[in-house]
């Protein structure tokens, strides 16, 4: 197949040492037009991943529910740890400001788990200022094309509590909650979330708080553009959804053809839906399903896979996996991976 424009994933992965029991982690690198990996020593599993504007080649790495993130140089290996302050902790994402002189971090508070995007110089990492997300257990966050506009899901509290799970839409220039979209099905919290350009939402969830993990379902939710009120929870067909126990995990709109891509690690399934229709398109059986992302050219859905750490290219156009591209490569175990691309004329080593 023709490799030019895949560019390069990235994501964390735990191990552990034969020698030691220990565990390990590490930010891989795996370019997939030269089939090449690196990997940079972390010490913790970095979750979310956000590159710095106007240089790529830092980017900033965090801890899903604990005190680490992380400021890596992705070329040299360099990791400058960020540690979250007294009660507080971060909650597995943040990005940088447009200006690229700020880091905004998705913790809580973790007395009350309410939401906060902590405000650090993205330099010393001190924090000057605080964002209320408008919910507790705060989650995933991006930064939509207009530069102003901040997303961050708010996982919510226990199931029957007044605080239930949302999309919180924030405008930096006034740090303020500007619109809030409920997810509808109490059950379920908001986890990732994924806007399209006409704004589409569609959320993949986990079972409430209160609820038993290992036995409830996830699922995902949609919001197609132009509609009003809350997210809707996808529950046809019946034999696919009731196998989204527990988490669903990753989420990815390609918009040319309006397929969104979403992971259930613990049904073993990917699945691929029709946004237009709500219609389940087809189902993957892969096992721990985590990570799904475009390749960098916006050709396929990449995922990973596998307890040991395996990757798979599908077409969204054709619901295909793409043959013989399939590779088993013992990284990118955690929960999401990321397209990248060097610097013109950086070599990747």
């Amino acid at each position: 197949m023709d490799r030019n424009g895949l560019g390069i994933l990235i994501g964390g992965s735990r191990y552990v040492r034969a020698s030691t029991g220990l565990p390990f982690f590490s930010l891989d690198l795996l370019d997939l037009e030269n089939i090449k990996l690196r990997t940079i020593d972390v010490t913790f599993l970095p979750h979310g991943f956000a590159t710095m504007p106007g240089r790529d080649t830092t980017a900033a790495v965090f801890e899903k529910r604990g005190p680490n993130a992380a400021v890596i140089e992705l070329l040299e290996g360099k990791v400058r740890p960020i540690a979250a302050g007294p009660g507080r902790a971060f909650y597995g994402h943040g990005l940088f400001s447009p200006d690229a002189k700020q880091i905004y971090a998705v913790e809580i508070d973790t007395d009350t788990h309410e939401g906060l995007l902590s405000v650090r110089d993205a330099d010393t990492f001190e924090v000057t200022g605080e964002i209320a997300t408008d919910g507790k257990n705060p989650h995933d966050a991006l930064l939509l094309d207009d530069g102003t506009t901040l997303v961050v899901t708010n996982g919510g509290g226990e199931l029957g509590s007044d605080a239930p799970a949302s999309v919180a839409f924030i405008d930096l220039p006034s740090r303020r909650v500007v619109d809030r979209v409920l997810v509808a099905d109490e059950q379920l919290n908001a986890g990732h979330v994924a806007v399209g350009t006409d704004g589409t939402i569609a959320v993949v969830s986990a079972p409430r708080d209160g609820l038993p993990g290992a036995t409830s379902l996830g699922g995902m939710s949609l919001r197609r553009a132009g509609e009003r009120g809350g997210l809707e929870r996808l529950r046809e067909p019946d034999a696919t959804t009731k196998r989204m126990i527990g988490e669903s995990l990753s989420v990815c709109i390609h918009e040319k053809s309006g397929v969104v891509a979403a992971t259930h690690p613990f049904g073993g399934l990917l699945t691929l839906w029709n946004l237009a229709e709500r219609k389940l398109l087809r189902s993957f059986e892969m096992v721990s399903a985590r990570g799904v992302t475009l390749t960098l050219d916006g050709r396929y859905f990449a995922v990973s896979h596998g307890l040991g750490g395996s990757l798979s290219l599908i077409d969204p156009t054709t619901q295909q996996l793409v043959k013989d591209e399939t590779m088993e490569i013992g990284r990118l175990t955690g929960s999401h991976i990321y397209a990248w691309s060097l610097p013109a004329g950086v070599s990747f080593s």
